[in-house]
């Protein structure tokens, strides 16, 4: 039997977001959510959590919104809005962010959650952010003091573009710095990058269900389109019916038909682990 973790990004957004993600929550499918600090609608979104049985991570934001420690060098304006991600990665790539900065801002956004009773168990980053170099140092710093044993790995066989190179040779220098610094990390393969505004969504998904690996973290964004998140996130505006499609195909029961039929497994990461932990006494025996 296979094992898949669905993850669901961006929760705190906007409201729109939110009601997207509970929906696929409530489908069965999503397990695992991943919770913007900085979100226009993270006090929307801890009130749902309330309610909802999921693992929660942080969903690091260095490009968008405003950062919670004021203006920080290479990565906001002098008001302390965040910078475009194309300029956050230059800046990082050229030693223009520092990380003793990153990290203050890293341990401000996970104790914004915690002030709402939302437990850390993972990390990752919006635009992939926690794997640009410096960044990345601050992220492992972070994980370290925190206990955070769970860091995604954002590589996978996508459609070839500069921008997948450039992300893929980044998760290999964060991997292995994960392997030696994060032992106790559960080590899994990122899938549904690629599913990202794609024309016909649930035949992409049927096509990746039908080729997982033994265990996966499977990316997805849930949301409902509105006003709030067309404001915060304006290229999405040209992919707003691949966001819809890919709702319908979270929340639909044959959906969940495939993936049983398939013989996989929905999954929290506290469960892999504790599966990986007890395969690995059974081996020893």
């Amino acid at each position: 039997m296979k094992r898949v973790v669905f993850v669901a990004d961006d929760f705190g957004m906007s409201r729109g977001t939110n009601r997207g993600i509970e929906r696929a929550v409530a489908a069965g499918l999503v397990r695992e959510v991943s919770v913007m600090a900085t979100g226009a609608a993270l006090d929307d979104a801890a009130d749902r959590l309330r309610s909802l049985d999921v693992g929660c991570g942080l969903h690091l934001c260095l490009t968008a919104g405003s950062a919670k420690t004021g203006a920080i060098r290479g990565l906001t304006d002098a008001t302390g809005r965040f910078l475009p991600m194309p300029r956050v990665l230059g800046n990082a790539f050229a030693g223009r962010v520092r990380r003793d900065d990153v990290r203050v801002e890293i341990e401000a956004q996970l104790d914004e959650l915690g002030s709402r009773q939302i437990a850390v168990e993972h990390l990752d980053g919006h635009h992939h952010v926690h794997v640009f170099p410096v960044i990345r140092d601050a992220v492992l710093a972070v994980a370290r003091s925190r206990g955070i044993a769970q860091l995604r790995v954002p590589r996978e066989k996508a459609r070839p573009t500069l921008r997948m190179w450039v992300l893929s040779r980044l998760s290999d220098g964060f991997e292995r710095r994960l392997r030696r610094e994060v032992p106790r990390r559960t080590n899994i393969p990122v899938v549904g990058l690629d599913l990202v505004g794609v024309s016909d969504h649930a035949k992409a998904f049927a096509e990746l269900a039908r080729r997982l690996p033994p265990a996966a973290e499977w990316v997805v964004h849930p949301r409902e389109v509105d006003e709030e998140l067309e404001h915060l996130d304006p290229p999405r505006l040209g992919a707003r019916r691949a966001t819809e499609d890919e709702l319908r195909t979270l929340t639909d029961p044959a959906t969940r038909e495939l993936l049983s039929d398939l013989g996989v497994r929905l999954c929290r990461f506290k469960e892999l682990a504790s599966d990986d932990a007890s395969g690995a006494r059974s081996g020893g025996d």
